[in-house]
């Protein structure tokens, strides 16, 4: 995920650069601009304009949908595991009633995505840093524990240190 995630900040800084044709910026939505610029750039490539925007749309949309499914399933997951047991997974468990409500897929899922309906609505641009700052320090611990498996394994592990540090 984070290497699809630096290809598609690759992909953006080409369109930032060349998004302003004559110094004009264009209209449209902000994924019709992104998909026009990455076209242009593309049809320099001898790639017709037409096919790489609707790839480059179609790109941008399976993006966000699958990025939006996992996010609501692993929120959904999460808050079931916060109040579920080792006891309660054996075989003729009682589980309390209010532990199977809180526990429900549907209810889980809802518990999920109301939450972060309000956050777009009210202004998740708020709190995007802290996401995009947790991403960068959850790479660095993934990073960091194959550093560690490496030299365990007496192999060379130097290759992690310098993305580690950025």
């Amino acid at each position: 995920a984070m290497l699809i995630e630096s290809l598609l900040g690759v992909i953006a800084l080409i369109a930032v650069a060349s998004i302003a044709e004559g110094g004009v910026i264009p209209s449209g939505t902000p994924q019709d601009i992104f998909a026009t610029a990455i076209a242009s750039f593309l049809s320099k490539l001898h790639i017709p304009a037409d096919l790489a925007f609707t790839l480059i749309s179609l790109s941008v949309s399976a993006f966000a949908l699958t990025s939006l499914d996992s996010v609501a399933r692993v929120g959904r997951l999460t808050w079931q595991e916060l109040f579920l047991d080792a006891e309660d997974d054996k075989e003729g468990a009682v589980i309390p009633t209010w532990k199977k409500v809180l526990t429900n897929s549907w209810i889980a899922t809802l518990v999920v995505l109301i939450p972060s309906f309000a956050l777009m609505k009210i202004g998740y641009a708020k709190i995007w840093p802290l996401f995009g700052s947790a991403n960068q320090l959850l790479a660095v611990l993934a990073l960091s524990a194959v550093a560690v498996f490496l030299k365990k394994t007496d192999k060379d592990n130097k290759m992690m240190f310098f993305p580690m540090f950025f």
